[in-house]
């Protein structure tokens, strides 16, 4: 029994493995990938969920500053109220 092993087989061993390695790495990329695209989905999708838009941040500052507003007016008139003197 002898082994008859030339250069071709020696390299088309060797090439198989390369593409193997490369197959993998590639399989890997892609995977994560996929993942980081889904997260970035269920990101999007809860974004407004968690967060509010600057603009409806700034109307609804905007509602309470003229709440606290009418509240102070009322509280300022209270106070003019009790410092008339009494008759």
């Amino acid at each position: 029994m002898s082994v008859d092993i030339n250069l071709s087989s020696i390299f088309l061993g060797f090439l198989t493995l390369v593409v193997s390695a490369i197959s993998w790495f590639v399989k890997m990329v892609w995977n994560k990938m996929e993942a980081t695209q889904k997260e970035l989905t269920d990101l999007k999708v809860g974004l407004p969920v968690h967060y509010v838009r600057h603009d409806d941040f700034r109307y609804f500052r905007d509602e309470i500053m003229e709440t606290m507003k009418r509240i102070e007016g009322k509280l300022d008139q209270k106070a003019n109220k009790e410092d008339l003197p009494k008759d």
